[in-house]
């Protein structure tokens, strides 16, 4: 992958952990302005991934990578800044789904 790509990753997993962050607080609060920045979010998101899929059209490998590490910052965001548990199975899973991506990129 390049330094784009890998920009885009990045830039991707900011504004992605952003919008889980503030659609949790949409979840617990019920106030709507929090819906608007967790859009905002997601959408740069996609934006993101879209940009990297046109340079570098590996889809089970990118698609593989940013999926695993979408499940990882939303277990560290529950974990660490809401309070919630992150069980056995949560954490096989996980662990699954990094093997899943290194088999991908062999």
């Amino acid at each position: 992958m390049t330094k784009l790509i890998w920009c885009l990753f990045a830039v991707a997993m900011i504004f992605y952990a952003l919008g889980d962050y503030f659609a949790k607080l949409l979840g617990n609060t019920g106030k709507w302005q929090y819906c608007t920045w967790a859009m905002i979010g997601y959408s740069v998101t996609s934006i993101c991934f879209l940009i990297a899929m046109s340079k570098w059209s590996k889809l089970t490998i990118l698609g593989s990578l940013w999926n695993v590490t979408y499940s990882i910052l939303t277990l560290i965001i529950a974990f660490a800044f809401f309070g919630e548990k992150v069980g056995p199975s949560q954490l096989v899973g996980l662990g699954l789904g990094i093997v899943s991506v290194f088999l991908l990129t062999r």
